[in-house]
């Protein structure tokens, strides 16, 4: 939840995280260092359940990478300070998003919002985490 963001940091570079919008009526946590964006789960369904639901995905080409230059330490849950998950995005994208499992919250690094939306792939970062979206990155991998 964005209530009491004033005591929230960045899980990647720890800095100040506040109140910014990053897509229409989608409420998010953005870093004023690293510029990367804390999404917590509830705005992130709920803007979902009034889009109606998820969009075809775009071909890779019509959309844009970001450069893969994630730590490779863990990072910590700005909500509930657990451990988050990485899942790589696939799709011809070279990046991970971070997710909290206990209160399902989801951290991107900068520009990864406008990537993942650029494909089409921003209303399905939660499918990211099921063995159906790995498992269709490896039948890809292996043709």
């Amino acid at each position: 939840t964005l209530a009491n963001n004033n005591m929230k940091t960045c899980p990647s570079c720890k800095a100040k995280l506040s109140v910014s919008e990053l897509s229409e009526s989608l409420r998010a946590l953005e870093c004023s260092s690293c510029r990367g964006h804390w999404l917590p789960s509830e705005n992130y369904t709920r803007w979902i359940d009034r889009k109606g639901g998820i969009e075809p995905m775009l071909p890779s080409e019509e959309g844009h990478d970001v450069p893969d230059g994630q730590q490779e330490t863990a990072r910590v849950c700005p909500d509930c300070s657990r451990i988050m998950i990485k899942a790589r995005v696939g799709r011809d994208l070279s990046y991970s998003v971070d997710r909290c499992f206990q209160c399902h919250g989801i951290w991107l690094d900068a520009d990864e919002w406008d990537s993942l939306q650029s494909r089409n792939l921003h209303d399905d970062i939660y499918m990211m985490y099921t063995s159906i979206w790995k498992q269709g990155e490896a039948d890809k991998n292996s043709v």
